[in-house]
């Protein structure tokens, strides 16, 4: 499937921000979505999994609905849970709540279940912001791995970007866990991929149990 990356042009009075891998975690993102106090101005990139692991995940999904029928400009792009979610509905019933059971997603099931599939279904990939791609993990400069980096994540997807145009781009990811010093590191470092997934499911692990959001136009990162 050839897929061309869409184009979001900056907004004229909003912000651009980024959020990382929030995994069913609602109270976690409804706190940081009021400590953001998002307007109607801004654009809001979730960069994928918004499913699967906490036990909320319908619940993010609902509120992100919510959230987008009150004109929010949110833009979700499609990790490698929502498309695991797509696969294992594919395979047939009896594996699909299998997989529903493992991943504390079994609440989907119902007459909404479509709903969620067709939202699954229509997410972007990525975005090219011009100055910054959007994705949920970071297009490799030179593809070494099959098991790495967005070809390699969405093996079935034929991106259309080269190796010049991911030169003249930043990146903002998630997918891969890090830790909070990590990504400040990163991030002072002014580093041409920044991983902002810092393990918001995983609060017992010291550095990481955040959900965090990126602000685009100023490096600033905003955990809770």
């Amino acid at each position: 499937m050839k897929y061309e990356i869409p184009f979001l042009a900056r907004p004229p009075k909003g912000r651009r921000i980024a959020i990382g891998d929030i995994h069913g975690c609602i109270i976690t993102l409804k706190t940081l979505l009021k400590k953001l106090d998002l307007t109607l101005q801004d654009q809001l990139f979730l960069l994928g999994d918004l499913i699967d692991k906490g036990i909320n995940s319908k619940q993010v999904v609902d509120y992100i609905l919510q959230l987008k029928r009150m004109d929010f400009s949110i833009f979700t792009l499609k990790g490698n849970h929502e498309q695991s979610f797509l696969t294992a509905y594919d395979c047939g019933w009896s594996f699909f709540m299998d997989y529903l059971e493992q991943n504390n997603t079994s609440d989907f099931l119902g007459d909404e279940l479509e709903t969620y599939l067709q939202f699954f279904s229509s997410m972007e990939y990525a975005y090219d912001l011009g100055d910054w791609l959007v994705s949920h993990t970071e297009f490799l400069i030179d593809e070494h791995s099959i098991y790495r980096g967005m070809r390699g994540l969405f093996s079935r997807v034929d991106f259309d970007i080269d190796k010049n145009e991911l030169l003249k781009k930043r990146q903002v990811v998630g997918h891969f866990v890090t830790s909070i010093d990590k990504i400040q590191s990163n991030i002072a470092a002014k580093n041409r991929v920044i991983c902002i997934d810092s393990g918001c499911i995983y609060n017992k692990i010291e550095s990481l149990g955040y959900l965090s959001a990126f602000n685009l136009d100023t490096d600033e990162l905003i955990l809770q």
